[in-house]
């Protein structure tokens, strides 16, 4: 789905119980057929509203991309310099959060994704990134690469390293199944 790094000097609040703030940031281009989507996704986060932001960064879009993101409460950042990486270092740059946040226009978060990635860093201050699995929806305007990108009987995850502490946790859906709230 994408990975959560630390921002700035890092979460002083680790052990205090207060919930870190944190910053999602996603770079689009010619996204105005899944922005909405996105966006929908992340502002229906279980997380708490008051503690999160989502700062769209849109990279020169040609289409209606710009009036797609308009319509929701969101910051919307116009990046002169092309490509995503360049949309989320200024993303980075328009932010205080103690904990940032990325993904791309044509993903779609699980209502949990902030909670369960913040968790981990509440939870052990030596953690300095996290990230999680990346599952493909089925839907009729797949490219030939996304129906291809999984092969039948192929996992769609890597299991996490041994002693990892995402291996430690228990799984909050069952692989090979959609999420039970989704």
């Amino acid at each position: 789905m994408g990975d959560i790094t630390r921002g700035g000097a890092g979460y002083a609040g680790i052990g205090t119980g207060a919930l870190p703030s944190v910053s999602i940031i996603v770079p689009v281009y010619n996204g105005a057929q899944t922005v909405g989507m996105c966006i929908e996704s992340l502002l229906a986060q279980d997380y708490p509203a008051s503690r999160y932001d989502v700062l769209v960064i849109e990279n020169g879009s040609t289409d209606a991309t710009t009036e797609v993101v308009s319509r929701y409460p969101v910051r919307l950042l116009h990046s002169h310099a092309r490509g995503p990486a360049a949309a989320r270092n200024l993303g980075l740059r328009h932010t205080c959060a103690d904990i940032v946040a990325y993904t791309d226009a044509d993903c779609i978060a699980h209502t949990r994704w902030i909670s369960e990635l913040v968790r981990t860093y509440t939870a052990d201050p030596t953690v300095g990134g996290v990230g999680g699995p990346i599952l493909a929806y089925v839907h009729d305007a797949r490219t030939a690469v996304e129906r291809l990108d999984l092969l039948p009987g192929e996992a769609a995850w890597i299991d996490p390293p041994a002693g990892s502490p995402l291996a430690a946790q228990e799984p909050w859906w069952v692989p090979g199944e959609a999420p039970a709230d989704a």
